[in-house]
């Protein structure tokens, strides 16, 4: 019977994930994924498994992959076939104790409601959120089990540990979660404790292999290390509005920065690693420390900022309703059962997820990059006590019938609707590629094979594919297709990756790189050329001049010294 049911649900979801790659758009929701697949596929001079913001065994797997495939976009499927399973495994604790009619139209539901999460929009962040989430909720189901069954604890177990590898901040907001089904399971079975509580030191094993190597790779690696000490102070910059020029400007213009320079930072262009170093940098921190914003706060504003925010989230994603709806048939269950642990677990568990928008915002965080964590996670853990929890016999074997044909009819009709509105069958996602992004394309080729050395606006670059043609196709072929061309700031900088491309281009800082060495260019538009026009002025003018050049058709910005008189090669 497991195998029939194995066999359903899996032909069910290939079939869905099939149909999800080969006819609707797949793309990364945004660009950190895609440069991070040319990381890993060789682009920034070599084949890396330091991939920036995910753990270092995860790293090497890709790469490793990229060595036995290495035409295929290894990153790309990676994430795609670890999703699939994932999906696959709820699905066998969902419906352990269910008909073949029940889970087959399970199955569907599920892969549909997700999918375009997880199959089509895909980003890291959801992916370890799915991971994680997934592992906590098969992890409780199996040691709430009359008999725990020790293969859905080493899958949950890989799964959660993959969580944390793939992304440590997704995996930090499904713990609360985790904790509160995990404790649920333990204190409903806690005459079992010792026995059950064993397993839990299979995935405590697997978590620790993960911090320990991390922390291997990027805390005793002094380039990596300062990297994110650096990197944790701009993201309170960019990413929370911290350390404002104009809140502290006597002191930032003591400790040498100007208006400019913070506006540099506002425009990710931080590539001059002198003056934004991490010595630098710190002190912009110590400066603006009693005026930076609480990360967690008593706000009736943001209290009703957060309930705004799930009314906009329920006109652009159906999760909210899909969680209302989870709620309001997990507390009836509740009820009928008189299950009233599970009563207090789900609520807390909703409550959870609206205490974390609550963080997010007064973070001031952009809620799009989260949200998907915030309503995913306790949809999982809500399917999960909707399945265990008893449910209200029908007595009648003509209504069990009824109710059956009702459910599958609902489910077909549904699995059309979805397939018509998120498959073109006239496209291959394959083979889909947009002109801009042939463009692009193009001309980072013609830059490639120039002899000069390109600091790229981050703006002209994140865009798109940011330099490839299709998802598909990001594989060894790539490798080492961007030694001559960096970021002018962006996550690259000041990380060992932006900094080996530094040095194998005989440059130590590339804004004095611009105006002194005459095979440096800037490929940029004409708003950031200004504010670099600035910069470069400021601190290694003044008589610095820009005029606009091409090399090889492509259209670049020169800066040299006017009183030098220095030529421009072409």
């Amino acid at each position: 019977m497991r195998k029939i049911k194995l066999a359903e649900i899996s032909i069910i979801s290939v079939l869905i994930w099939i149909g999800c790659i080969i006819f609707s758009n797949i793309c990364y929701e945004e660009c950190d994924d895609i440069t991070m697949n040319f990381i890993a596929a060789g682009a920034y001079g070599e084949p890396s498994q330091y991939l920036v913001y995910s753990g270092i065994l995860l790293g090497y797997f890709i790469k490793f992959m990229y060595a036995l495939f290495p035409s295929v976009n290894c990153y790309l499927w990676v994430y795609l076939i670890f999703n699939l399973l994932a999906v696959i495994l709820l699905l066998l604790a969902v419906t352990h104790d269910a008909s073949y009619l029940t889970t087959a139209i399970l199955s569907v539901f599920i892969n549909i409601l997700f999918a375009k999460d997880i199959y089509i929009n895909l980003q890291y962040t959801k992916n370890a959120v799915l991971y994680a989430a997934v592992g906590f909720a098969v992890l409780a189901w199996a040691l709430g089990r009359e008999k725990t069954n020790i293969i859905y604890v080493i899958a949950s177990s890989v799964l959660i540990a993959l969580g944390l590898s793939a992304r440590k901040d997704s995996f930090l907001m499904v713990l609360p979660f985790g904790f509160i089904v995990v404790a649920l399971v333990l204190f409903r079975k806690r005459a079992e404790i010792r026995k059950r509580g064993i397993y839990l030191l299979i995935p405590l094993l697997l978590t620790l292999v993960v911090v320990s190597s991390n922390f291997v790779a990027f805390k005793l690696n002094k380039g990596w290390k300062d990297f994110y000490e650096w990197d944790g102070i701009m993201i309170q910059k960019r990413d929370y509005g911290n350390y404002n020029f104009n809140w502290n400007r006597e002191g930032y213009e003591k400790a040498g920065f100007s208006e400019g320079d913070f506006k540099l930072l506002d425009e990710w262009m931080w590539n001059d690693t002198e003056v934004f170093s991490l010595d630098k940098v710190r002190q912009i921190q110590i400066i603006g420390k009693d005026t930076r914003v609480s990360n967690l706060r008593f706000d009736p504003d943001i209290f009703a900022q957060t309930f705004e925010e799930i009314q906009k989230t329920s006109t652009l994603s159906v999760l909210p309703y899909v969680l209302l709806g989870l709620l309001l048939l997990t507390v009836a269950l509740c009820i009928f059962s008189k299950s009233y642990l599970h009563l207090a677990a789900s609520l807390v568990c909703v409550i959870t997820a609206y205490g974390e928008l609550y963080y997010l915002l007064n973070m001031r965080r952009a809620i799009w990059r989260a949200e998907f964590g915030v309503w995913f996670v306790p949809i999982v853990f809500l399917t999960m006590f909707a399945t265990v929890l008893p449910k209200p016999e029908l007595k009648s074997t003509g209504k069990k019938r009824i109710l059956g044909i009702v459910m599958a009819v609902i489910a077909v009709v549904t699995l059309f609707s979805w397939q018509k509105n998120y498959l073109d069958y006239s496209r291959r996602s394959y083979l889909q590629v947009s002109d801009s992004d042939v463009e692009r394309h193009n001309e980072i080729d013609s830059l490639a094979k120039s002899n000069g050395y390109y600091v790229v606006s981050v703006m002209r670059m994140v865009v798109g594919m940011c330099g490839a043609k299709n998802i598909f196709e990001i594989d060894k072929k790539y490798d080492g297709w961007f030694d001559n061309i960096l970021f002018d700031g962006g996550w690259l900088l000041p990380s060992p990756i932006g900094l080996y491309s530094f040095n194998k281009n005989g440059v130590s800082t590339s804004a004095a790189a611009l105006v002194d060495r005459d095979d440096v260019y800037y490929w940029g538009d004409g708003e950031r050329m200004g504010y670099l026009y600035q910069f470069l002025n400021e601190h290694y003018g003044p008589g610095i001049e820009v005029r606009d050049t091409e090399v090889n058709g492509v259209s670049v910005w020169k800066f040299f010294r006017a009183q030098q008189g220095n030529e421009i090669k072409e």
